[in-house]
Protein backbone atom coordinates (compact mmCIF):
# COMPACT_ATOMS: atom_id res chain seq x y z
CA UNK A 1 0.00 0.00 0.00
CA UNK A 2 0.87 3.64 -0.90
CA UNK A 3 1.21 6.38 1.28
CA UNK A 4 -0.43 9.20 1.21
CA UNK A 5 -0.13 12.84 1.61
CA UNK A 6 -2.45 15.44 2.18
CA UNK A 7 -2.65 18.05 -1.14
CA UNK A 8 -1.20 21.21 1.20
CA UNK A 9 -2.50 24.16 -1.30
CA UNK A 10 -5.75 25.22 -2.87
CA UNK A 11 -3.76 25.46 -6.42
CA UNK A 12 -3.15 22.37 -6.23
CA UNK A 13 -6.24 21.20 -5.39
CA UNK A 14 -8.22 23.47 -7.96
CA UNK A 15 -5.42 21.40 -10.49
CA UNK A 16 -6.52 18.11 -9.32
CA UNK A 17 -10.49 18.86 -9.64
CA UNK A 18 -10.36 20.66 -13.08
CA UNK A 19 -8.05 17.81 -14.80
CA UNK A 20 -10.74 15.15 -14.55
CA UNK A 21 -13.72 17.88 -15.12
CA UNK A 22 -12.22 18.21 -18.57
CA UNK A 23 -12.05 14.54 -19.20
CA UNK A 24 -14.70 12.70 -17.41
CA UNK A 25 -17.35 14.46 -15.60
CA UNK A 26 -17.62 11.00 -13.98
CA UNK A 27 -14.32 11.00 -12.69
CA UNK A 28 -14.56 14.93 -11.37
CA UNK A 29 -17.37 14.33 -9.66
CA UNK A 30 -15.24 11.64 -7.40
CA UNK A 31 -12.59 13.64 -6.67
CA UNK A 32 -15.08 16.57 -5.79
CA UNK A 33 -17.22 14.12 -3.50
CA UNK A 34 -14.14 12.86 -2.04
CA UNK A 35 -12.84 16.16 -1.05
CA UNK A 36 -15.73 17.88 -0.10
CA UNK A 37 -17.34 14.77 2.60
CA UNK A 38 -13.96 13.35 3.28
CA UNK A 39 -15.60 9.71 2.95
CA UNK A 40 -13.71 6.87 1.69
CA UNK A 41 -12.95 5.93 -1.47
CA UNK A 42 -15.12 2.52 -1.34
CA UNK A 43 -18.00 4.68 0.33
CA UNK A 44 -18.10 7.46 -2.30
CA UNK A 45 -18.16 4.99 -4.79
CA UNK A 46 -20.87 2.55 -3.53
CA UNK A 47 -23.06 6.07 -2.90
CA UNK A 48 -26.60 6.33 -5.35
CA UNK A 49 -28.38 8.70 -6.98
CA UNK A 50 -30.96 8.31 -3.86
CA UNK A 51 -28.41 9.27 -1.46
CA UNK A 52 -28.36 13.03 -3.30
CA UNK A 53 -31.54 13.61 -4.60
CA UNK A 54 -35.16 13.88 -3.63
CA UNK A 55 -38.60 15.20 -5.47
CA UNK A 56 -37.10 18.67 -4.16
CA UNK A 57 -33.71 18.50 -5.22
CA UNK A 58 -30.51 17.92 -4.15
CA UNK A 59 -30.53 16.96 0.10
CA UNK A 60 -28.26 18.90 2.21
CA UNK A 61 -26.96 15.88 4.18
CA UNK A 62 -25.79 12.46 2.61
CA UNK A 63 -26.07 9.41 4.78
CA UNK A 64 -23.94 6.30 3.41
CA UNK A 65 -23.19 3.32 5.54
CA UNK A 66 -19.61 2.91 5.93
CA UNK A 67 -18.06 0.20 4.56
CA UNK A 68 -15.38 -0.36 7.10
CA UNK A 69 -17.11 0.55 10.08
CA UNK A 70 -20.79 -0.07 9.14
CA UNK A 71 -21.20 2.53 10.97
CA UNK A 72 -24.25 5.78 9.52
CA UNK A 73 -22.28 8.94 8.32
CA UNK A 74 -23.97 11.72 8.00
CA UNK A 75 -22.35 14.43 6.17
CA UNK A 76 -23.29 18.24 4.99
CA UNK A 77 -23.42 18.87 0.83
CA UNK A 78 -21.97 22.10 0.79
CA UNK A 79 -23.35 24.39 -2.17
CA UNK A 80 -20.09 24.11 -4.68
CA UNK A 81 -20.80 19.63 -4.82
CA UNK A 82 -24.48 20.19 -4.73
CA UNK A 83 -23.78 22.19 -7.86
CA UNK A 84 -21.09 19.90 -9.56
CA UNK A 85 -24.19 16.93 -8.57
CA UNK A 86 -27.22 18.83 -10.15
CA UNK A 87 -24.76 19.76 -13.38
CA UNK A 88 -23.60 15.70 -13.21
CA UNK A 89 -27.25 14.31 -12.71
CA UNK A 90 -28.45 16.62 -15.98
CA UNK A 91 -26.03 15.64 -18.19
CA UNK A 92 -25.82 11.90 -17.41
CA UNK A 93 -29.73 11.07 -16.77
CA UNK A 94 -29.23 8.64 -14.23
CA UNK A 95 -32.65 6.79 -12.43
CA UNK A 96 -33.08 7.24 -8.69
CA UNK A 97 -31.86 4.01 -7.91
CA UNK A 98 -28.59 3.96 -10.42
CA UNK A 99 -25.20 4.03 -8.95
CA UNK A 100 -23.84 7.67 -9.01
CA UNK A 101 -20.67 6.25 -10.38
CA UNK A 102 -21.80 3.61 -12.78
CA UNK A 103 -19.57 1.07 -14.65
CA UNK A 104 -19.47 1.38 -18.19
CA UNK A 105 -18.69 -2.51 -18.49
CA UNK A 106 -21.10 -4.17 -15.69
CA UNK A 107 -25.00 -2.79 -15.91
CA UNK A 108 -26.52 -1.44 -12.27
CA UNK A 109 -23.17 -1.84 -10.68
CA UNK A 110 -20.54 1.23 -9.45
CA UNK A 111 -17.30 1.38 -10.57
CA UNK A 112 -14.64 -0.85 -8.78
CA UNK A 113 -12.13 0.69 -6.54
CA UNK A 114 -9.28 -0.34 -8.64
CA UNK A 115 -10.78 2.14 -11.67
CA UNK A 116 -10.89 4.96 -9.05
CA UNK A 117 -7.08 3.96 -8.13
CA UNK A 118 -6.44 4.67 -11.69
CA UNK A 119 -8.33 7.84 -12.03
CA UNK A 120 -6.02 9.10 -9.08
CA UNK A 121 -3.11 7.47 -10.94
CA UNK A 122 -3.67 9.21 -13.75
CA UNK A 123 -3.97 12.62 -11.74
CA UNK A 124 -0.90 11.81 -10.29
CA UNK A 125 1.15 11.33 -12.76
CA UNK A 126 -0.20 14.04 -15.21
CA UNK A 127 0.12 16.76 -12.84
CA UNK A 128 3.79 15.26 -10.99
CA UNK A 129 2.00 15.39 -7.70
CA UNK A 130 3.95 13.25 -5.41
CA UNK A 131 2.19 10.19 -2.78
CA UNK A 132 -0.61 11.53 -3.84
CA UNK A 133 -3.94 9.33 -3.98
CA UNK A 134 -7.62 9.46 -3.16
CA UNK A 135 -6.94 9.58 0.34
CA UNK A 136 -4.80 12.67 -0.36
CA UNK A 137 -8.07 14.36 -0.51
CA UNK A 138 -9.50 13.02 2.44
CA UNK A 139 -6.92 13.95 4.45
CA UNK A 140 -6.38 17.48 2.92
CA UNK A 141 -10.48 18.01 3.93
CA UNK A 142 -9.48 17.10 7.74
CA UNK A 143 -6.25 19.63 7.45
CA UNK A 144 -9.16 22.36 6.17
CA UNK A 145 -11.82 21.46 8.97
CA UNK A 146 -9.03 21.53 11.64
CA UNK A 147 -7.48 25.00 10.45
CA UNK A 148 -11.02 26.27 9.78
CA UNK A 149 -12.66 24.41 13.23
CA UNK A 150 -10.03 23.59 15.68
CA UNK A 151 -12.40 20.45 16.53
CA UNK A 152 -10.90 17.03 16.22
CA UNK A 153 -14.13 15.46 17.36
CA UNK A 154 -15.42 16.58 14.34
CA UNK A 155 -12.42 15.29 12.20
CA UNK A 156 -12.84 11.74 13.89
CA UNK A 157 -16.72 11.54 13.39
CA UNK A 158 -16.14 12.37 9.98
CA UNK A 159 -13.40 9.95 9.30
CA UNK A 160 -15.22 7.25 11.47
CA UNK A 161 -12.62 6.30 13.85
CA UNK A 162 -13.38 5.30 16.74
CA UNK A 163 -10.59 6.87 18.80
CA UNK A 164 -8.66 9.97 18.55
CA UNK A 165 -5.13 7.88 18.13
CA UNK A 166 -6.21 6.38 15.06
CA UNK A 167 -7.61 9.74 13.71
CA UNK A 168 -3.92 11.85 14.77
CA UNK A 169 -1.62 8.57 13.19
CA UNK A 170 -3.59 9.14 9.74
CA UNK A 171 -4.11 12.70 10.00
CA UNK A 172 -1.29 15.07 9.52
CA UNK A 173 -2.37 17.77 11.38
CA UNK A 174 0.14 20.32 13.70
CA UNK A 175 -0.81 18.53 16.62
CA UNK A 176 0.10 15.18 15.43
CA UNK A 177 3.73 16.31 14.60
Amino acid sequence: NKITEPVRNMKTINSILDYPKGKFSRDYLIAKTQFNTAFRTSDVLKLKVRDFLTTKGILRFADCKGEKTSKILRIPINSSLQIALAEYLNETNLSYDDYLFSSRQWENKPIYTTQSHKIFHDIEETLHIDNFGSHSLRKKWGIFCESKHKNIALIIETYNHIKEKVTLHKHPTKRSR
